[in-house]
């Protein structure tokens, strides 16, 4: 945990993408990982990457609820939360006038901001040979989900202050009654 990095009352803010619901099942912030993992298959169909290599791979992505990461937190017992904030951005994070002076659409403009995100993954497993033709066939695939809906991504910030040792002390009277019992 970082709370071994940090002296007492020391302050961390945390940004990440999250899910808006509890439940796990939930593609809101995972669906553009969905589309990407489309047109890997797309590469297979075509015989460009084989799909073993596509079995073998394996991007773990987790997005936690609020209130999973309310309760990791206050169960770990390091710090305390001093604001707890959720935000929507949609995929596309150019502003009006930045889209239409562009000549890139917001396709390849999401495709361009994913490739800087996962590019080292893919290639140190499938090798660079197909990059540009993935995600010029990623930016397709977003594009055409993009006239469907306007999806956004669910961003959890949390400011988070660490506790002292007298703060923790007091958690554990609070929580058992007295002083070291479990």
């Amino acid at each position: 945990m970082r709370a071994k990095e940090m002296i007492s009352n020391g302050r961390m803010v945390l940004t990440l993408i999250g899910r808006s619901t509890a439940d796990p099942c939930n593609n809101d912030c995972c669906h553009v990982y969905g589309l990407l993992a489309k047109s890997l298959h797309d590469m297979v169909a075509e015989g460009l990457i084989h799909e073993e290599d596509i079995n073998s791979f394996n991007l773990p992505i987790y997005t936690p609820c609020t209130d999973e990461l309310k309760a990791i937190i206050e169960s770990e017992n390091s710090f305390t939360i001093d604001k707890f904030e959720t935000f929507e951005v949609n995929w596309d994070t150019r502003n009006e006038s930045e889209i239409l002076k562009s000549e890139d659409s917001s396709g390849k403009f999401i495709a361009d901001t994913i490739r800087a995100i996962i590019e080292p993954l893919l290639a140190s497993h499938f090798g660079n040979t197909f990059m540009d033709k993935l995600f010029e066939r990623y930016a397709m695939h977003v594009t055409e989900h993009l006239s469907k809906e306007e999806p956004n991504y669910f961003n959890i910030v949390i400011s988070l202050t660490k506790k002292g040792a007298k703060d923790k002390s007091a958690h554990q009277l609070s929580k058992y009654g007295q002083k070291g019992t479990t």
